[in-house]
């Protein structure tokens, strides 16, 4: 993640003391100003594992999002959710110190697939930039093997995410 002039202490302490994985943690320049850069931890868990296995006692209150997997009859769908509690938290502590909100709506979440098996990998997208490229709609790909593929989700898409309500899969897999 980068945030966007953070550069105070007490406001990295909070953020390592609240976030799952907080590692890594350098400044860079965005934008024209000096920015925290550091790393978290996003767990991908299977939706199956969760129903299936009641012994399975994973706290999500530490992270930001994750992502659940759920098997369909075409594939493996993916799909991303915020931690509404902590992303609470994380808004209500950064407007008492500085007096200004946090719109997780604006996150930009990229992610880069890499097809490191031997064959073909049929991928869909929806609503986001690949590769550089607009799809403002469900968009299928082929990922060669050794491809790559850089996705980064619309703003529009972004939104509609962060609403607790939200359930669309961010992208799938089709067998």
């Amino acid at each position: 993640m980068v945030v966007e002039s953070l550069k105070d202490e007490d406001d990295i302490n909070f953020l390592r003391n609240n976030l799952n994985g907080f590692s890594n943690e350098q400044f860079v320049e965005l934008n024209y100003s000096t920015s925290l850069s550091f790393d978290i931890k996003i767990p991908i868990i299977n939706d199956e594992d969760i129903l299936e296995d009641e012994n399975l006692d994973y706290n999500f209150s530490d992270d930001l999002m994750y992502i659940l997997c759920k098997k369909n009859k075409d594939g493996i769908d993916y799909y991303l959710h915020y931690n509404s509690s902590l992303l609470s938290r994380l808004d209500y502590y950064f407007y008492q110190t500085h007096y200004q909100h946090i719109e997780f709506s604006k996150f930009k979440l990229k992610i880069e697939l890499n097809n490191d098996i031997r064959k073909s990998c049929n991928i869909s997208t929806y609503s986001c930039y690949a590769n550089g490229q607009s799809f403002p709609f469900k968009t299928d790909f082929i990922l060669q093997e050794r491809d790559r593929l850089n996705i980064e989700l619309s703003e529009v898409f972004s939104s509609y995410l962060s609403k607790e309500e939200s359930d669309y899969p961010i992208l799938s897999i089709i067998k």
